[in-house]
């Protein structure tokens, strides 16, 4: 015979922020970024949204994530950005402040870390990456939009005035062009 066992309550973002999400948007996970339960981390199927008793405080749209990466003995999400900038780092606490047991609240955050996983892997269609003749790796990918929309961007990103000598660009454009005609977008 096989015993049931009680789980244990687990960390829900309060109501009052689940609000802040904008309506059509469905939340697919959420993590708590503090003790006391007033910031959030929410992935939502269109983007990833860092809510606060402000209001939305970080908004970052699918497609300009890199990549993710969960670091379980310290508790952090870090999420590498396009263009660049510095990591989002989460670091999401093992307990909060409610009304569960002793006072506090478990937090769960393998729904959150599926829907990272999820949501980045969607909107990456297509990736490729190779050296620049310089040596710097370079990658170029193709993603989607929440509105469906694809366009390509590369790491290195071109423009970067005085970032790449001539050879780089050029290679970093054929790199480009090859991705685009993978999943058949214009290459001109």
């Amino acid at each position: 015979m096989r015993l049931l066992r009680r789980r244990s309550a687990s960390a829900v973002p309060p109501a009052r922020l689940i609000a802040l999400v904008p309506g059509s948007e469905q939340v697919l996970g959420a993590v708590p970024l503090d003790r006391a339960g007033r910031r959030w981390a929410v992935a939502t199927a269109q983007r990833l949204l860092v809510l606060d008793e402000d209001g939305i405080d970080a908004g970052h749209d699918w497609d300009g994530v890199n990549r993710g990466a969960w670091d379980a003995e310290a508790r952090t999400f870090t999420l590498e950005l396009l263009g660049g900038t510095e990591p989002l780092t989460l670091t999401v606490p093992d307990r909060i402040r409610g009304a569960g047991r002793d006072g506090e609240l478990a937090v769960e955050e393998r729904a959150f870390a599926v829907a990272l996983r999820q949501r980045i892997t969607a909107a990456i269609i297509h990736q490729a990456g190779c050296a620049l003749p310089s040596g710097r790796r370079a990658t170029a990918s193709v993603r989607r939009r929440a509105d469906g929309s694809l366009y390509s961007v590369t790491d290195p990103p071109l423009g970067e005035d005085g970032a790449l000598d001539a050879d780089d660009v050029d290679a970093l454009l054929a790199l480009e062009r090859r991705v685009r005609d993978g999943v058949g977008l214009t290459t001109s």
